[in-house]
C-alpha cells in the first residue's frame, strides 16, 4: 500500500513481516514482525502517519514509526484487508466471518 502522500509503501509478508519502505530512496524506514501471523494487508491512514495491518487470523494492529499503538479484536474468521476512513478517525477491519467493525482510530 502507498501512503496517500506517496513517499511511503508499505508491504506485508507471510512471513510476518511488514516494512515501511521510502519511495524516494528505496531504504528501509521502519519494520514490523508480528510472531503469532502473517500479515496480509496493509493500509495507510490518510494523513500517511498511521499504518493499519490486519494479521491473518488474529487482531488488526495501529502502528506509528514502528511502533504498536493498539490491537484491535472482535472478529471470529481470519482478516482479508483493513481500511482508514478518508479523515483518518476511523479504522475498519473486514473479515471472512462477514462481519465489518469500526473502531476510533
Amino acid at each position: 500500500a502507498f501512503s496517500h502522500h506517496a513517499k511511503l509503501l508499505a508491504s506485508a509478508s507471510e512471513d510476518h513481516s511488514v516494512m515501511i519502505w521510502d519511495t524516494a530512496t528505496d531504504g528501509l524506514r521502519h519494520s514490523f514482525w508480528d510472531p503469532s501471523d502473517s500479515v496480509c494487508s496493509v493500509s495507510f491512514s490518510h494523513d500517511s502517519k498511521l499504518v493499519a495491518t490486519a494479521p491473518s487470523a488474529s487482531g488488526t494492529r495501529r502502528m506509528d514509526n514502528g511502533q504498536l499503538l493498539q490491537a484491535l479484536w472482535g472478529h471470529s474468521a481470519k482478516f482479508r484487508v483493513v481500511i482508514f476512513s478518508h479523515d483518518s478517525t476511523l479504522l475498519t477491519p473486514a473479515s471472512v466471518d462477514k462481519t465489518v467493525r469500526v473502531w476510533e482510530s
